[in-house]
């Protein structure tokens, strides 16, 4: 099938390759692609001075001829408006080939147009109503029939109706929706076989730093340890990553952000995902805690601020000469005292100083036998082992109330 228009033929993915652009005017030019989505990928700017923007998105797509198929979008808007279980209309895209894989690549003259949403396909899936979505598309009649085609590819494909299925409507109620349970002891949480939402009062015993896990060295992980060795605490507990997910870029990084709407991931600082241990009389259960909840734990003191503070105190540092690496001492001694005096007194810092701050809240946190019970709000995921995110932390609250973000 190949319908032409004025953005091209409509082709099927499987004659992808007939289509190469060969970079002159000699054959190969634009196409259309009608397409249902299985995957979006943003893939970040590595380094440079715009180290985590946005490059492009990367899709994978599928249709009746073809199970999967890969499109760069370079277009930081079109990239926004894509979401994985729609079907889609892109025009004036190209077909290159890239490190000997054939793909589809959008220009700057590209255009893209959500043919039908998942939440339309869902409701296609589990009643009747296809009809009418093909009848009232606003489509050509090739470009319809293509559509037609796709629509019942998905419908009646099990690969990829797992994709449209992910996500119910918003007038629905979900049947697996977690409810909250209170218990009266650790161990009462540890009998927990369901998922749910669970409440417990319980101290706080160390942080455990999974990310450097070593079999070997187990005690020098845990933060108490850490912070009586060496002065690297910022180091172990931010870094970058998705301040939406919590997921580190130094980690399994997932193709697409499930805590957004667009599916984008957020890169800034944030805090590397960690276990924080806590206590009752009747034992002791580490909690998994991601990004959100560690800035609830550390009183809405963001990764973000503290590396900032720790970035300054650092340079200031520097040019005071109170740390330096080696080799930079030499140029220190170059600096006089009134000249070092004048400095002092010009780097004292006017705004709030969130490093200080929030290592302070760490050793207090850490007083272990010396705190009150916190109240911890808990998700529990009965698939998981207890050491490998099991109980999931999502509120505390102090003495003084609920600190939420």
């Amino acid at each position: 099938m190949s319908a032409v228009g004025w953005y091209g033929p409509l082709i099927d993915l499987s004659s992808a390759e007939s289509h190469l652009d060969d970079g002159g005017g000699g054959g190969g030019g634009f196409v259309q692609l009608l397409v249902f989505v299985r995957h979006s990928q943003p893939i970040l700017k590595p380094n440079g001075s715009n180290a985590g923007a946005l490059l492009k998105t990367m899709i994978q797509v599928a249709d009746d001829t073809r199970s999967s198929f890969f499109v760069s979008v370079w277009s930081k808007h079109m990239g926004s408006m894509i979401v994985a279980g729609d079907i889609i209309l892109l025009q004036n895209v190209k077909i290159v080939r890239f490190r000997n894989l054939t793909e589809a690549k959008t220009v700057q003259i590209s255009t893209l147009q959500v043919v039908a949403h998942r939440d339309r396909l869902i409701a296609c899936k589990d009643y009747t109503g296809s009809d009418d979505l093909i009848r009232n598309v606003k489509l050509g009649e090739a470009s319809r029939e293509k559509f037609q085609r796709v629509l019942k590819w998905v419908l009646h494909t099990e690969s990829a109706l797992q994709h449209v299925g992910q996500k119910k409507l918003k007038n629905w109620t979900a049947v697996d929706e977690k409810k909250s349970k209170n218990c009266s002891s650790i161990s009462e949480l540890l009998c927990l076989s369901s998922a749910c939402n669970a409440n417990i009062c319980a101290c706080v015993g160390d942080i455990f730093l999974t990310f450097a896990w070593n079999p070997g060295e187990k005690e020098q992980q845990f933060a108490c340890k850490r912070l009586q060795m060496n002065n690297k605490i910022v180091e172990d507990l931010i870094t970058s990553g998705c301040k939406l997910c919590g997921f580190p870029v130094d980690t399994r990084y997932p193709l697409y952000c499930q805590s957004s709407s667009k599916y984008l991931h957020d890169v800034r600082q944030i805090y590397r995902p960690f276990m924080l241990y806590v206590w009752d009389q009747t034992g002791q259960v580490p909690l998994l805690v991601r990004n959100k909840a560690a800035e609830i734990l550390f009183a809405n003191v963001t990764a973000e601020d503290v590396f900032k503070c720790f970035f300054e105190d650092t340079k200031q540092s520097s040019l005071l000469g109170e740390t330096l690496e080696p080799g930079l001492s030499k140029g220190v001694e170059l600096v006089d005292a009134k000249q070092k005096q004048s400095m002092e007194g010009s780097v004292t810092r006017k705004k709030h100083n969130f490093y200080l701050i929030w290592r302070i809240l760490i050793k207090v946190l850490l007083r272990q036998g010396k705190n009150s019970p916190f109240r911890f709000t808990i998700s529990v995921d009965s698939e998981k082992g207890v050491e490998n995110g099991r109980f999931e932390l999502v509120s505390v609250v102090m003495s003084h109330g609920l600190i939420q973000t």
